[in-house]
This record gives structure tokens, sequence and C-alpha cells, in this order.
């Protein structure tokens, strides 16, 4: 009960035009830290499940950057 009221309540907070979004900025990663991360990818054992909730966040950062054009 108590989330239905919470989403009542943020949605009457809408007020104009309600087809506007806002696109957050992906975060920047210098070159090393990409490759310690790709090194630490690659140590993982198969199927970890972090290996797909990184394919994942790859995704998202794809549609973050695509949103932002």
């Amino acid at each position: 009960m108590l989330p239905a009221i919470g989403m009542l309540w943020l949605t009457g907070c809408v007020t104009g035009n309600s087809n506007v979004s806002v696109c957050p900025v992906p975060v920047t990663y210098t070159a090393a830290f990409q490759h310690k991360l790709a090194d630490e990818i690659e140590k993982l054992p198969p199927g970890a499940a972090l290996t797909q909730a990184m394919l994942d966040y790859g995704r998202e950062r794809a549609e973050l950057r695509a949103c932002r054009r």
C-alpha cells in the first residue's frame, strides 16, 4: 500500500510537458582504469554473474550516450 501511495504522490507533482526526459551523463573512466577492469573481468570464472551484469551496464552506457545526442 505504501509504494502505491508514494507513486501517486510523485505523479501528482508532474506539471507541464511530461514527455521531457533528462539523460544522465555516463561516468568517464581513464584508459588505465579500463585496462585494469578488463584484466579483472578476464579472471572471472566461466558463467560468473558479474559478467552478465557488466554486459548489461555496457548496454546501458551505450543507451545513455545515444540519449545525449
